[in-house]
């Protein structure tokens, strides 16, 4: 019997186990204590609410306004006492009043409204109005206190008034004016500038305004060369005569000068407003040139000759001005001024932007 041999089976090969990598996995821990930081809010400031301080002020400028109202009103109806037959006099009267009293009067009332509601607009115009009113004063209070005793002694001479009447009318007509002039603006500054009525403002009126867009020393300056872009087109019906570098000019030359001054006024506004830096030099050249022919005019007596040239002024009280300021008293005045004016312009050179 014969058998067969059984060849041996081979071991089946094994596979190979695939490795797998170790993957970084991102420690649970980190991630808890990352999301565990608090970031803490800014903090504020506590203020005071001064919406009664506004309200106040507020107050005032309307009543302001109203006063400049009435004396619109009275100027329009009051004839000329002079000459009542003079109707050129009552409408110079009228376009004065109606024009310069009538924009201040609406202006006032529109701001006194916005310091009611406590816009921002509002406190920064009124604050402007403030200081301007307030430098008004502390230049007119102490030039008034020099001029009246002269102006009255003057008088005196003529219609012999005793002494005792006119020290107690100068000391009654400057203590009216320091209260009008430098009190009522002095406390409006000082309250409106302080932190609690701005922070008030800001919060009841979080809405970025156009007075916000510009520097509030610029917005000053811009302010003021916009209201004499739009006085400039009263005043030809106001002065008949002007004198332009000793030169008195009238007629269509008047026209022409004043419409060309609103026209720039204007430009300049607009442009100092946007900051543009020709806008600062074209300021700053239009204030020296207007300083410099107030100066020659005066020193060579156009500017008397003007003012009886276009009816503003009898011939009496050309002598008065004169005799008041006789010597070099106007020279130091217009220098005083170009230093103020020229050295704030100066600093507020720092907001506008090259060319």
């Amino acid at each position: 019997m014969v058998t067969k041999k059984v060849a041996p089976k081979k071991p089946a090969k094994k596979k190979p186990v695939a490795k797998l990598k170790a993957k970084a996995v991102p420690m649970p821990v980190a991630t808890t204590m990352k999301a565990s930081v608090v970031v803490p809010a800014p903090v504020t400031k506590p203020f005071k609410d001064r919406g009664l301080t506004l309200a106040m002020i507020g107050t005032m400028d309307v009543l302001m306004g109203l006063a400049c109202l009435g004396m619109t009103l009275l100027m329009m109806s009051v004839p000329n006492l002079d000459d009542p037959t003079d109707s050129s006099r009552t409408r110079l009267g009228a376009v004065m009043a109606g024009g310069i009293y009538g924009i201040l009067a609406v202006a006032l009332v529109w701001i006194g409204i916005g310091l009611f509601m406590a816009r921002r607009w509002a406190r920064a115009i009124s604050l402007i109005f403030a200081w301007f009113w307030l430098l008004v004063g502390v230049v007119a209070v102490p030039l008034m206190a020099y001029v009246m005793p002269k102006v009255l002694g003057t008088v005196a001479a003529d219609k012999g008034l005793d002494e005792g009447i006119q020290s107690w009318t100068v000391i009654l007509m400057v203590g009216f004016m320091a209260f009008v002039f430098i009190l009522l603006p002095g406390i409006q500054v000082l309250a409106l500038q302080s932190s609690n009525v701005k922070k008030t403002c800001e919060t009841r009126d979080p809405k970025t305004r156009w007075t916000d867009r510009c520097p509030l020393p610029v917005l000053a300056v811009v302010i003021g060369l916009a209201y004499s872009s739009v006085a400039m087109l009263f005043y030809p019906w106001i002065m008949k005569a002007y004198p332009v570098f000793g030169v008195i000019l009238q007629g269509p030359l008047l026209w022409a000068l004043f419409i060309c001054v609103a026209a720039a006024s204007a430009t300049l506004a607009l442009g100092a407003y946007r900051l543009r830096h020709w806008a600062w030099r074209g300021t700053m050249a239009f204030m020296i040139l207007w300083i410099l022919s107030s100066a020659i005019s005066f020193n060579n007596g156009s500017t008397m000759a003007a003012m009886q040239a276009g009816g503003m002024m009898k011939p009496q009280g050309a002598e008065w001005m004169a005799a008041i300021f006789q010597g070099q008293g106007i020279n130091l005045l217009l220098a005083l001024s170009l230093i103020a004016y020229g050295g704030y312009w100066i600093n507020c050179k720092k907001y506008f932007k090259a060319a």
